[in-house]
């Protein structure tokens, strides 16, 4: 065991074994020494084989009390030892020299206070997000290329491949799931981290909270809130090209729960937007509503893929956020 690690990387995991296992190999492939791994489960029994499997490692495997992705990553953040601690999630393999990225962007100036870098989705399995998907779409077709300019100028402000923003509709940018990602000449300011690949000082994350649970369901929205409050603590949050890892998104674990978990993600998300952007101007409120208008579209859309009605939920949770944001004024 290391006593005093450089960095404490925190991964939930949810019924998704081998993908973690893979995710271990990967670490344990770094050009770096100073690493603990913090692995939150809800069933920490059930995954004690790792750290012999692992032994090398330095894995710690916790038991997780609360449900939600936030609680989880609060429950690996308590466990953490490092000055760094980097949440990652176990669908997630790691580039060789990624600690050793992330560490040495830190020591770039105490102003940075978060650290990502890119989270390229291998091509054969890119449509496994529906959002990539999506964004391939729009670009074929008469019909989608009308659909893809309005989404893409008044929703993504012409910029939908940057990295690292969020724009006045509440929509976040996608650039840092391409490869081109990795060839930017340096370092970039950035407004989030990504969530699968983000780093903080652990004195930061203790001085602002950690994860805020009013995120609650699988805690969406509760990352680039974290990122917007180390922001508002006066810190820097910076995307390194080198500090890659390759997200090999799964479709099980916790991705199943994404559909049943609509209502809580659209609360999230405008419970975030009413909290940090604010749409009283025109020019936000018409952003604002656009997005709402073709996030909507998108249950509709997965209830017919599917069938399952758990989806049109993110309808009624649209309205319930809406509702609950207007009575707090």
């Amino acid at each position: 065991m290391i006593n005093n690690p450089d960095v404490s990387v925190v991964i939930p995991t949810l019924g998704r074994t081998k993908e973690l296992e893979d995710c271990l190999t990967a670490i344990g492939k770094q050009d770096f020494v100073g690493l603990e791994i913090v692995v939150v489960t809800d069933n920490n029994q059930r995954l004690k084989f790792l750290e012999d499997k692992y032994n090398g490692l330095n894995i710690t495997i916790i038991q997780q009390d609360k449900k939600g992705l936030a609680s989880a990553r609060n429950a690996g953040l308590a466990a953490a030892r490092g000055k760094i601690v980097s949440f990652i999630d176990d669908d997630v393999e790691v580039s060789a020299g990624w600690a050793k990225e992330v560490v040495d962007t830190f020591k770039v100036s105490e102003s940075i206070g978060g650290v990502s870098g890119p989270t390229e989705i291998p091509l054969d399995i890119a449509s496994n997000r529906d959002l990539l998907a999506f964004h391939e779409k729009i670009s074929k077709g008469i019909i989608w290329k009308i659909i893809g300019r309005i989404y893409t100028v008044f929703i993504l402000e012409r910029s939908a491949d940057s990295v690292g923003r969020i724009f006045r509709s509440g929509a976040f940018s996608v650039g840092s799931n391409y490869d081109k990602s990795a060839k930017l000449p340096g370092n970039i300011e950035v407004d989030y981290l990504e969530a699968c690949n983000m780093s903080f000082r652990r004195e930061i994350l203790l001085k602002t909270g950690g994860f805020s649970p009013e995120y609650k369901g699988i805690g969406d929205w509760s990352e680039p809130d974290l990122a917007f409050r180390v922001h508002q603590a006066g810190y820097r949050l910076v995307f390194n090209p080198k500090a890659a890892v390759i997200h090999r998104i799964s479709c099980k674990g916790v991705f199943q729960q994404r559909g049943d978990d609509s209502f809580q993600r659209m609360v999230n998300f405008v419970h975030f937007y009413f909290k940090w952007m604010r749409p009283f101007n025109p020019d936000k409120l018409m952003r604002f509503s656009l997005n709402l208008m073709f996030t909507n579209c998108y249950w509709f859309y997965k209830f017919a893929q599917t069938g399952k009605l758990a989806w049109l939920s993110g309808v009624s949770g649209t309205f319930a956020g809406l509702r609950s944001e207007l009575c707090r004024l």
